[in-house]
């Protein structure tokens, strides 16, 4: 099924931006001076929670967007993403493509499907182009996650009653979706434990596991495991889903809710992937105040299960943050605080996944104009993570201690267009 609903999208969006004009076209470019402390990435087999560590700081691109709409038909768009970093091997990937239908409202109400590859209704926090975060560089551990391991690969479907076709300062929204192709989701989340970062998963892109040699591989407790999660992956043939409700008030306050289930079938390999039970609840909460204050805060509480008892991981999960921002002329002054635990709820010998963590972020950013931004943010992140002691170095030996304060600092500079 997997197979032929890619081939189904690959055909209508080649089909679809061979035939229209291009309505929009959006992008962004960011370059980063970037300091970091020893604590080796997650990106180089580590378990640190950052992007970058010291043997990979300096000058880099921290990412490259572009956003293409094209119109079909008056009521049909596509969207297509490509975003490109230095340190993905093949530097470009697709992280969203598909297709919009929104007709005209009826009566007031108003109808949207989409078909194709895209972000789940989550984050009121990564609102830029391509899915980027224009408040701060870092994204909360949640968004992190969800642009990381998540992606819905179906058809989402919503319905709405906007406030301005009723004269009223209430818009109501309900979302539900069904989708395939994201069974091993979680496999970083629950090995390498929860990070704080801007990086996007592409659609073809797979993804480095901690160095644990123990737990999985040839040698591991889970020889079946391989040591990269391609997290967009059609395993067990069942369906996904999930339903959500928006609301919004008087353009200034909005809360969204979503409850996800992949419905996995925890006994599915294949091809060195595992087939993860996933599901989660979820809230976000976005304020606009007076005197040019935002306040954002997001909760989420989930559960991962693979395997059976006495052999597999079983893992609850939950993260919460609090961001306020505020502009002061043409500068916008951001901070943020995140909470994140993991719960290890099989007790196998070897492989402890608990964890528990929190960090500070500081962004400064100096609006240069509509297009040119420039600014500095501060990182800090201080996690207990028992997995640490199963971490080796290059010679077998454990790395770090299962504490571990982590520090960056960037300046950067983004082009928007």
């Amino acid at each position: 099924m997997l197979a032929i609903l890619q081939r189904v999208i690959f055909i209508a969006l080649t089909y679809f931006f061979a035939t229209s004009s291009l309505a929009e076209i959006n992008g962004l470019i960011d370059v980063r001076t970037v300091y970091a402390d020893d604590t080796r990435s997650w990106l180089y087999e580590g378990l640190g929670k950052q992007r970058f560590d010291n043997a990979h700081d300096g000058v880099k691109l921290g990412q490259a967007v572009l956003d293409l709409r094209a119109n079909l038909a008056d009521t049909i768009t596509g969207k297509l993403v490509i975003n490109g970093y230095d340190d993905r091997t093949g530097f470009v990937d697709i992280t969203e493509a598909y297709v919009q239908w929104k007709p005209l409202p009826i009566n007031g109400y108003r109808f949207k499907a989409k078909l194709g590859a895209f972000f789940p209704a989550v984050s009121l926090e990564n609102g830029g182009v391509g899915w980027t975060n224009p408040w701060m560089l870092s994204t909360s551990a949640i968004n992190n996650w969800v642009g990381e391991e998540l992606r819905t690969i179906g058809t989402e479907f919503s319905w709405g009653r906007p406030g301005q076709l009723h004269n009223s300062p209430h818009d109501v929204e309900f979302i539900s979706a069904f989708f395939t192709a994201n069974d091993p989701a979680t496999s970083l989340l629950a090995w390498r434990g929860w990070s704080l970062g801007d990086r996007i998963t592409g659609l073809t892109e797979s993804l480095p596991l901690p160095r644990l040699p123990s737990i999985y591989g040839a040698s591991g407790i889970f020889d079946s495991q391989g040591n990269r999660d391609k997290p967009f992956t059609e395993i067990d043939h069942r369906y996904g889903y999930y339903v959500g409700a928006n609301y919004g008030y008087n353009n200034w306050f909005s809360i969204r809710t979503l409850h996800y289930d992949n419905r996995g079938n925890p006994l599915g390999i294949y091809e060195g992937q595992w087939s993860w039970k996933t599901s989660f609840d979820h809230i976000a909460i976005k304020a606009d105040l007076d005197n040019n204050y935002s306040i954002l805060a997001q909760s989420m509480r989930g559960k991962t299960l693979w395997g059976v008892e006495d052999y597999g991981v079983n893992s609850a999960y939950k993260s919460w943050y609090f961001l306020v921002s505020k502009v002061v002329g043409k500068y916008r002054i951001s901070t943020r605080y995140d909470h994140f635990t993991m719960e290890d709820n099989d007790h196998i010998p070897g492989d402890n996944n608990a964890e528990d963590g929190h960090a500070v972020a500081l962004n400064v950013m100096y609006m240069i104009n509509d297009a040119n931004q420039t600014g500095i943010e501060y990182l800090k992140i201080f996690s207990h993570r028992a997995g640490r002691e199963y971490l080796t170095d290059e010679f077998g030996k454990s790395a770090v201690g299962p504490a571990k304060n982590e520090v960056s600092i960037q300046i950067f500079y983004r082009y928007k267009f």
